[in-house]
C-alpha cells in the first residue's frame, strides 16, 4: 500500500510537470554492465551505454565507463567512476567528453530501524567533474533518494527514485568589475523501475524516467534497459 501511494505521488508529479511544456522528447538508454568481485568489499567493472533521442530516431551519445567501488560496511559504500563519451549531432560525432565521478552511498537505511522490512531506502551523493576540449569544465553535485520494495516470494524489487542536479558555475555574468558565476539547481529526475535476476550472475534492469530542465522548457521522457553480469575471483 505504501509503495502504491508513493507511485501515485510520482505519477501526480509527472502530470504536474508536463502541462505548459513546449519541448518534449522521448529517448531510449541501453547498456551492458560487467562487474567482478575482487574481494568481499571491492568490486571493479565497466559499462557500455548507447543513448537515443529525438523519439528514438537519433543517436545522442555513447560512452565507455570503467569503475571501482568499496563497501565500507553494510550501510556505507564509496565509488570512483571514469567515463569517456562520444556526443552525436544528427548522426555525426561532434565532440568528446571525459568525466570523473566520486560517489558516497548510504544503503539499507531502514534496516537501522527495522531489519525485517521489505522496503529499502538508500541515498547517493555524487560529485562530477566533466571536461570537454574547447569548452569550460563542468562541476556539479547530484543527490538521489531511492525507495525500493522486495515483492514477496520473488527477488524482484521495483523502485521509485528522485534525483536533483546542483550545477556549480552554471551561469557566467559579465560586469564592468569582472566575471561572476552562479551556482544553482539545473535539473531533476523522477525514476521508476525494477530489476529481474535471471540467476546469481545475470540480471536485467528496466526503468522509465522523466528529466526536467529547471531553467528551460525541455522535458525528457526516457525508457531504459540494461543487462548486467557479475562474477567472483
Amino acid at each position: 500500500m505504501i509503495f502504491r501511494g508513493l507511485l501515485g505521488v510520482v505519477l501526480l508529479c509527472t502530470g504536474i510537470l508536463t502541462p505548459g511544456m513546449t519541448q518534449n522528447d522521448f529517448g531510449l538508454w541501453t547498456a551492458i554492465n560487467g562487474r567482478v568481485s575482487v574481494t568481499k568489499n571491492i568490486k571493479i567493472g565497466a559499462q557500455i551505454q548507447v543513448r537515443l533521442e529525438e523519439n528514438v530516431s537519433t543517436r545522442s551519445e555513447t560512452f565507455f565507463s570503467p569503475y571501482v567501488s568499496y563497501q565500507v560496511s553494510k550501510h556505507l559504500q564509496f565509488g570512483l567512476d571514469y567515463r569517456s563519451t562520444n556526443n552525436w549531432d544528427e548522426g555525426t560525432v561532434s565532440k568528446n567528453k571525459h568525466r570523473v565521478t566520486i560517489d558516497c552511498r548510504l544503503e539499507k537505511i531502514l534496516d537501522l530501524v527495522d531489519n525485517k522490512s521489505r522496503f529499502k531506502i538508500s541515498s547517493r551523493l555524487r560529485f562530477v567533474q566533466e571536461t570537454q576540449k574547447g569548452d569550460l569544465n563542468d562541476q556539479y553535485a547530484r543527490g538521489r533518494l531511492k525507495l525500493s520494495y522486495n515483492l514477496p516470494k520473488t527477488k524482484i524489487e521495483p523502485h521509485v527514485a528522485v534525483e536533483v542536479f546542483y550545477h556549480f558555475n552554471d551561469q557566467l555574468a559579465y560586469t564592468i568589475t569582472g566575471v561572476s558565476a552562479r551556482h544553482r539547481i539545473s535539473k531533476y529526475r523522477v525514476r521508476m523501475g525494477f530489476g529481474i535476476p535471471l540467476s546469481k550472475q545475470h540480471q536485467i534492469k528496466c526503468f522509465y524516467l522523466i528529466q526536467q530542465q529547471v531553467h528551460g522548457s525541455k522535458t525528457d521522457f526516457i525508457a531504459g534497459v540494461s543487462y548486467r553480469f557479475s562474477w567472483k575471483i
